[in-house]
């Protein structure tokens, strides 16, 4: 691998990685605290989001080498998350069925290019598509249920997006640690 692939891959392990925890967290929290009030759901998912756009524009912007001509499409996911996550903090006084649309959206457009990045993009390696490809489509799925079911009970609707964001974030932190084994010396 050389130097300039291998310092795109040194800042997508790390951003994966971070991503990973930040949903981890989010997931256990709205796991184990499903009774918050609509602000902290809120703040907690504007939180997660506006990190994961964080994520995805510095990805966009040092990644291009990685995700070749996506880039354009992951700096503006960033961009739309970060936008999103900034909406949601600005009017906290949104309904639950809105809240609930947004989130949903969220993850279809998220799913949508993660399958559209995994197809057209150059991965560093097979395990990282898969788990591309798996992302991406349960957060179609999600999504999808998210949208079509707004109403679905409030606690019912935290403990579905915990788990999501606790199998996402695991595979976005398996992902990062097959980006890292990219990093390591190659036997000779």
């Amino acid at each position: 691998m050389d130097r300039d692939a291998r310092q795109v891959v040194g800042v997508l392990w790390w951003t994966l990685l971070i991503k990973g925890l930040i949903a981890l967290a989010f997931g256990i929290a709205a796991i184990f605290w499903p009774g918050p009030t609509l602000v902290a759901l809120l703040y907690l998912f504007s939180a997660y989001i506006i990190v994961s756009g964080i994520m995805n524009v510095i990805l966009g912007i040092f990644g291009h080498r990685v995700v070749m001509n996506m880039w354009l499409g992951v700096l503006l996911l960033g961009v739309f998350e970060i936008g999103v996550g900034i909406y949601a903090i600005r009017n906290p006084g949104i309904s639950l069925g809105v809240l609930i649309l947004i989130i949903g959206f969220t993850f279809l457009l998220r799913g949508i290019w993660e399958v559209v990045a995994a197809f057209m993009g150059r991965t560093p390696d097979r395990a990282n598509k898969t788990l591309l490809v798996l992302s991406g489509v349960l957060s179609i799925l999600v999504g999808a249920y998210i949208v079509m079911q707004p109403a679905v009970g409030g606690l019912a609707f935290v403990w579905a997006i915990g788990v999501y964001a606790i199998v996402v974030g695991s595979m976005d932190i398996a992902r990062s640690i097959s980006a890292k084994n990219l990093l390591a010396p190659e036997p000779a």
